[in-house]
């Protein structure tokens, strides 16, 4: 066994991601809950203080979510519930790329660089509008398939959207968090992030201290993004449980790993939303989200 771990230990972690993508749900609790007891026992290691340069400190992703994502959303939550009160909120982009600063003067360059920050902001904030649209899509078009009683499945993989099974079920499932939490879209996080900790995230906001973020997220709001007005209702609806590749070339990852995903558990994540509003279907939500 442990020359087994040794073995693992020696591949990437997008191998080793890989690989743990092929588990099944109960297969990954056991492995999941076995590595736990084997850290626990092991303990902490020593440092080598014999070692005369200084390792650097590689944050965990639990640290990662813990002290820095949840950090974050609460900050842009403050800001944005201040900006509110006095204004529509809006997303704006100047999309003015300049290549040539040789003539500008310190002062121009430190003005320019907060210019590129800003575009920076709001093009990740667009994109994850965007996103979400994508992803609200393929939720419409699962019901519209279930009335002409084809799957899901066979209409991607016969060759229709151009697109791997498995990355429909990523923008899907970015879209039933959306959904259930409609603020995280403003709070300057990216897909790959929210896909990455998601687990973390729904099961945090489940809990008596995530209480008060919870109800902050599930709050429907409207914005100004690129010139259109939009309507992000809250809804609940169920999330899909796949686990999916978060390295940055996930979209290569999609199309060698196949998904685990049933026709029967994306059935019921789509019959399980409820809006907030009980006149708002997932057709009007798509009404409103054309950036």
């Amino acid at each position: 066994m442990a020359e087994q771990l040794k073995q693992v230990a020696k591949f990437s972690e997008d191998a080793i991601s890989m690989a743990c993508n092929t588990l099944t749900e109960e297969q990954w609790e056991h492995f999941r809950n076995g590595l736990d007891i084997i850290t626990q026992n092991l303990g902490e290691k020593k440092e080598n203080r014999n070692k005369s340069k200084p390792r650097d400190t590689k944050l965990s992703d639990e640290v990662i979510f813990k002290e820095h994502l949840l950090t974050q959303i609460r900050q842009r939550l403050v800001e944005v519930e201040k900006d509110e009160v006095e204004k529509l909120l809006a997303i704006t982009v100047d999309f003015t790329i300049r290549t040539d600063f040789t003539r500008s003067s310190i002062e121009d360059i430190l003005e320019e660089h907060v210019k590129i920050v800003h575009t920076e902001e709001g093009l990740k904030a667009m994109t994850l509008f965007a996103q979400f649209s994508r992803g609200l899509l393929y939720l419409t078009l699962t019901g519209k398939l279930k009335e002409k009683r084809q799957t899901l499945r066979e209409f991607v993989e016969g060759g229709n959207l151009n697109v791997s099974y498995t990355t429909v079920l990523r923008y899907m499932t970015l879209a039933t968090i959306i959904l259930k939490y409609p603020r995280l879209l403003l709070c300057q996080l990216n897909f790959t992030q929210i896909m990455k900790h998601k687990k973390r995230l729904l099961d945090f906001l489940s809990l008596p201290d995530g209480h008060d973020l919870h109800c902050r997220l599930t709050v429907p709001f409207e914005i100004i993004a690129n010139g259109h007005k939009i309507n992000i209702e809250h809804g609940e609806i169920k999330t899909l449980t796949e686990k999916f590749n978060t390295s940055a070339d996930w979209m290569f990852h999609d199309v060698h790993n196949r998904a685990t995903t049933t026709d029967e558990q994306v059935k019921t994540v789509v019959a399980s939303l409820v809006m907030e509003d009980e006149e708002a279907d997932l057709k009007q939500i798509m009404d409103t989200c054309h950036l």
